[in-house]
């Protein structure tokens, strides 16, 4: 397994090839490996990374998550 968090800066990057390659590792045959990318933008996948739409199982499953409330980011803040 693999986490990948801010992935909206890794693609940022100039070299956007290797980053392609990276995120392909998982579904080359021989890959066991299990890839999380965590962002900050919603349509990071749509916008950044077109190539991952060509190929249906290179295709990213997205999990949208909500931004923490007031009550939720107070208790995050007690709790501490």
């Amino acid at each position: 397994m693999l986490i990948l968090d801010e992935i909206d800066e890794l693609l940022s990057s100039n070299d956007m090839e290797n980053v392609y390659k990276l995120l392909e590792w998982p579904h080359q045959q021989s890959s066991n490996l299990l890839m999380i990318g965590i962002a900050n933008s919603l349509d990071l996948t749509d916008r950044l990374l077109p190539r991952l739409q060509l190929k249906p199982e290179h295709k990213p499953y997205l999990l949208r998550l909500s931004p923490y409330n007031r009550e939720q980011m107070l208790t995050i803040v007690n709790h501490r």
